[in-house]
Order: structure tokens, then sequence, then C-alpha cells
């Protein structure tokens, strides 16, 4: 018996403008600017795994433009988020990128000292203020805050719509697949002397499969890469929704190993097998 194709919702259609982009937009720091009072700061972030942060105390610091984000795990399992910034002198409270401190942030230019829910819990010499003691006055300042999908969101715009407002289709689309319940097995960073558009402008499009990924390509057939998925652009779905997201829709295939000349598992799913405990030499030797 033949099983239906699945479906998916379809997003509405777009008017397109037809304006064209020109080049400054990648190369133009006034242009960068716009976008970072227009845009990087509106917008919901997503920042972390809340799983990275699993108890009370736990924290991670993220970079975004000039700002660096501080996401702490409290007594009640949320997770609030602050500038990592001392409201004394606007020194860093913290430098690394993962840590945890279940008592205090305690900045190491005066030894002000912070709980993990911002507030000032503690000032040297707190009675010669002239305005008197700062502790239970001052806060860390605080960012917009949720949590969806297992990951951690974040808004420097205080009058920001609520998340799910602004994920619009992303939202049941994610809820539907469990991401929350999915555990991570491997993250890479890459740094690249490029505007950030440029790796977007990459992943919008499906154009350059056939020639960039040859090697995943079997034979002639430009519609397929090992694995049976369809890159074909011409088959390719590109949906773009009310609210902005977009999204590519390939007919998928079947996972894929990878081999070396011998036949022996190559990296990277070589670590991940072993990541699962299966040792990749070993099922070389049963697949022979």
């Amino acid at each position: 018996m033949k099983v239906p194709a699945p479906t998916l919702d379809t997003w509405p259609e777009q008017a397109i403008r037809g304006d064209r982009i020109v080049g400054s937009r990648y190369t133009s720091q006034n242009f960068m600017e716009q976008e970072w009072e227009g845009m990087w700061t509106r917008v919901w972030l997503l920042l972390g795994r809340e799983a990275e942060i699993p108890q009370a105390g736990d924290w991670q610091m993220e970079p975004v433009g000039r700002e660096e984000i501080l996401m702490v795990r409290q007594q009640d399992s949320s997770i609030k988020a602050f500038y990592n910034v001392c409201q004394h002198r606007g020194n860093p409270l913290v430098d690394e990128p993962k840590g945890s401190n279940p008592r205090r942030f305690v900045c190491r230019y005066h030894s002000w000292a912070f709980l993990p829910d911002g507030a000032l819990q503690f000032v040297p010499d707190r009675e010669d203020f002239p305005e008197g003691n700062p502790c239970g006055k001052l806060r860390l300042a605080e960012l917009r805050c949720e949590t969806f999908a297992g990951f951690i969101w974040v808004n420097m715009d205080p009058n920001c719509q609520p998340l799910r407002s602004y994920l619009g289709p992303i939202w049941d689309e994610w809820n539907a697949r469990e991401v929350g319940d999915w555990q991570r097995t491997m993250a890479n960073t890459v740094w690249l002397p490029c505007n950030w558009k440029a790796v977007l402008d990459n992943f919008n499009e499906s154009y350059h499969v056939p020639t960039v990924h040859m090697g995943a390509t079997p034979s002639t057939d430009r519609t397929a890469i090992a694995g049976g998925i369809n890159t074909y652009f011409k088959e390719t779905r590109f949906d773009l929704a009310d609210e902005g997201h977009a999204r590519m829709i390939m007919k998928g295939g079947y996972g894929a190993g990878v081999t070396d000349a011998e036949g022996k598992i190559a990296e990277p799913l070589a670590s991940l097998l072993a990541y699962w405990s299966l040792d990749p030499d070993q099922l070389h030797r049963q697949a022979r």
C-alpha cells in the first residue's frame, strides 16, 4: 500500500516588491548601524540551550554585537537575562562563556556583588555614599527573556511583542516536532570574515548545491545528494511567513553514512557514532 506523502500548512503568498539589493548593504558602516538600531536590538534572539544551564546559579554569556548578554538559571528554574555590566562603573561581571555561581556575581573592579536574580546585595563602604546605601535600590539591567523548544530567547526591546507572536507558524511547527526534547550531541562555531547576510543568503537557496556539494552528488543526478534528498531548486519549496520568517522545503531522503577510500566510516559520522557508544571500526567489519 502506498503511504500518502505528509502535507505542510501552506504559508500565505507574499507580494514581492522587486527592490534591488545594492552592494553597500554588505559593506556600509552606516547601514550596519541602522541594522543594529532597527533590527538586532528589537527582534527575539536565540542565544542558548536550556539544557546547558540546568541548575540554579548556572549561567551562560553570549556576545551580541557591542553587547554581552548574561543568562542565569533561577531558584524557581526560570531563566533571567541581564546585560553583563556592573551598574557601578560598567565593568563586565563575567568573562567566560559559561559557568556556575549559585551565590552571587562579584565585580572585580570594586567588589559590588549581585545575586543571580539581579539584585544588588553587597557594596563595600556603603555608608559613605551621599545618596545612601545602593543595595536595595539598584539591580542589573534586565532584558526580556523567554524559553521555548528548549532554547533561551532574549530581546533587548522592553516593548517587544511576545515570543509566540514573533515566531508565528514556527511555534506550531517546532512544537509538533517536540524540539524541546532533542538532545544536542555536538556544536560547531565558525568565524567568517564577511557580512552576516552573506551566510544567510547561502542557506536561503539550493541553487548552489549541485556545484558546491559535488562530492555528495551521485553520478550526474543534479536533483539529489547522497541519501536521496532532492536539492533541485526547481523542486524545492520556498515560503515566507507574514512575520518575516522563511523556510525551504526539500523532499527528504534517508540517513547516509560517509566512508573513506577503504570503506571505513569517516568524520563527522565516526565521532557521532562513538558518542552513542557505537564503534565505527566494528560496524565497518560487520558490513564487509
